[in-house]
This record gives C-alpha cells, sequence and structure tokens, in this order.
C-alpha cells in the first residue's frame, strides 16, 4: 500500500505538469477579438479589451500559437500592402568568399584539415617505407642476392611514389594554378596601371600642346598689335 501511495504522487505530478511542459503549446487565450486594422488580437480579460471591441469578444479556449499566426497572417500581409517582408530582406548580408584561398580537389581549402591529414598519412607511408628499405639491406637471406634486393627496393620506391602522385596530385595541380592566378593577376594589375599610366602622359601632352598652343596665339596678337603701332 506505501509502494502504491509513493508511485501515486510522482504520477499525479507527471500528469499535472504534462500539459505545461508540452514542446510547442502556449498558455490559451480567453478572449479573441478583431481590432480596426483587421488584426486578431487576444486577452485573458474582458477588462482589458478597448469597450469597442468588447461586444464582439468571442470566447475561446486550448488554441495553439501557430494558429494564431496563422490567422493573423493574412492581416499583417493587408497592413503591409501584401508584401512580403521577410523575402525583402537585403541580400547582400551574405557572406563573401575569400578569393585568395588556395583550393585543393573537392573545394576543400589546400591547408585545411583534410589535407593535413592526407599529410600525416604520407609521412607515415614514407616513414614505413624507409624502414622497409633498410630492413631489405639487412636482411641476411638477401645478402647474397644483390639482383633480388635490387628488385625489391625498386618495386617499393615505385610503390611510394605511385602513391605519393595519386594522394598529392591534386594538391600540387591546385598549388601551382593558384600561383598562375596571381601571377596572372599581378600582370593584370601591372598592365592596368601601364594603361593608367599612359593615358595620364596622353592628357599631360593634351595640356602642354593647349599651352603652346595658347602661347602662339599670344604671341600672334602681340605681333599684330606692334604692326599696328608701327602703322600709326
Amino acid at each position: 500500500m506505501v509502494m502504491k501511495k509513493r508511485l501515486f504522487v510522482p504520477l499525479f505530478v507527471a500528469l499535472c505538469l504534462f500539459p505545461v511542459l508540452l514542446p510547442g503549446r502556449v498558455q490559451a487565450a480567453t478572449y479573441r477579438y478583431i481590432d480596426k486594422q483587421g488584426s486578431i488580437s487576444f486577452a485573458d480579460d474582458l477588462q482589458v479589451i478597448p469597450e469597442e471591441y468588447r461586444s464582439k469578444a468571442v470566447l475561446i479556449e486550448g488554441e495553439l500559437k501557430e494558429d494564431t499566426e496563422k490567422a493573423s497572417a493574412p492581416a499583417a500581409q493587408d497592413r503591409t500592402g501584401g508584401k512580403d517582408l521577410s523575402a525583402s530582406a537585403p541580400a547582400d548580408n551574405a557572406p563573401q568568399a575569400a578569393s585568395n584561398i588556395i583550393e585543393a580537389p573537392g573545394g576543400e581549402s589546400l591547408f585545411g584539415k583534410r589535407v593535413y591529414l592526407r599529410l600525416m598519412i604520407t609521412g607515415a607511408v614514407l616513414l614505413v617505407g624507409v624502414a622497409f628499405l633498410v630492413a631489405i639491406g639487412k636482411i641476411a637471406a638477401l645478402k647474397q642476392k644483390e639482383q633480388v634486393r635490387l628488385i625489391l627496393r625498386s618495386s617499393l620506391i615505385a610503390a611510394l611514389l605511385l602513391y605519393l602522385g595519386i594522394a598529392h596530385a591534386g594538391d600540387v595541380i591546385a598549388l601551382f594554378s593558384n600561383a598562375g592566378n596571381k601571377l596572372e593577376a599581378v600582370q593584370q594589375k601591372s598592365a592596368e596601371r601601364g594603361r593608367k599610366a599612359a593615358e595620364a602622359m596622353k592628357k599631360m601632352e593634351a595640356i602642354s600642346g593647349q599651352l603652346e598652343q595658347m602661347q602662339k596665339e599670344e604671341e600672334a596678337q602681340m605681333k599684330e598689335l606692334e604692326k599696328g603701332q608701327e602703322t600709326e
């Protein structure tokens, strides 16, 4: 009997708290009314509602918050002229990708975690390969068979080179392509600077030509004035 009472108390408390702890639920409004703008509002007390809307207030129970949002959405669109404000958010808030990051195959950064992992694996493979090369030279059974040792060492070196080519060829290509892109960008900047310098020189030459023309015109006017004075 005591055990049943001990089980009954937490069960009763859990049943009482269950409606409160339900996700997505909110406390139900008591009254619902519509204002002049057409938006639906809720109030727990009738006295809180303005007098002009009290006669039209409706007593409700047990509505979900998302239902109220759906009901107030048309009124909000009416107030905003039918425009969706969430869709009109500025698109320039999205972060811009850095253009100077070296990219490896698969779109990953050349100095990212995956590449570092590949480098660590490559280091381990090279250490194991060197250990095998040393072991081949120290095996007593192979000391008398120079040709066999040469074949084993050549095969091991070829396998290591093949692994390096497969594992890091893309990284090397990405590195050189990025270096080429940077060189091309530098060349474009140099060409742009040369073009601007040429335009500046042309402008300076045009200005100097205009100044020379003005000077010649002034000299011609001075000569005409001198001739006029001589004739007088």
